[in-house]
């Protein structure tokens, strides 16, 4: 998948305004060739601090989509007729690898929650981008597996 200079660039600005916070959001296409950024809040910390025996980490090695977000995603999906094509979220001070948690959010039951979408991991160091890397489910292996570097 290649994703336009402008998507890029926004992506990257998410993820340096929220560091040291991980950032979150997905990648809409209402068309082919027809992609737009759409930055979700990460809700982590307000999470952690309501309920931390089930939010034992922060935003600075997770992230919490704020509910009323996706509530309102799935309504705009239907409404303009887009699909999500991407997952992105970032991973401050960490590497741009699929982790343990994020294949525990992106499953239920062992299968994918959203099986056509990729999901993009950005590594930010020290407010600088040092890798992107996009992954898709691979059904025959049961794994989340990179298929490609940005």
């Amino acid at each position: 998948m290649n994703l336009p200079p402008d998507i890029l660039k926004e992506l990257t600005a998410h993820a340096l305004e929220d560091y040291p916070s991980e950032c979150c959001g997905f990648i809409l296409q209402s068309q082919p060739g027809s992609l737009r950024a759409l930055r979700m809040k990460n809700t982590q910390d307000e999470y952690h601090r309501r309920f931390p025996d089930e939010f034992t980490r922060t935003s600075r090695t997770a992230y919490w989509m704020d509910p009323a977000e996706l509530l309102q995603l799935h309504k705009t999906l239907r409404q303009q007729q887009e699909r999500i094509l991407a997952i992105y979220h970032s991973h401050p001070e960490g590497s741009a690898e699929f982790s343990e948690e994020d294949c525990r959010q992106a499953l239920w039951d062992g299968e994918p929650v959203f099986p056509d979408v990729v999901y993009l991991v950005m590594s930010v160091t020290k407010k600088i981008i040092s890798g992107s890397v996009l992954y898709r489910w691979n059904t025959n292996q049961k794994a989340f597996l990179p298929c490609a570097d940005l």
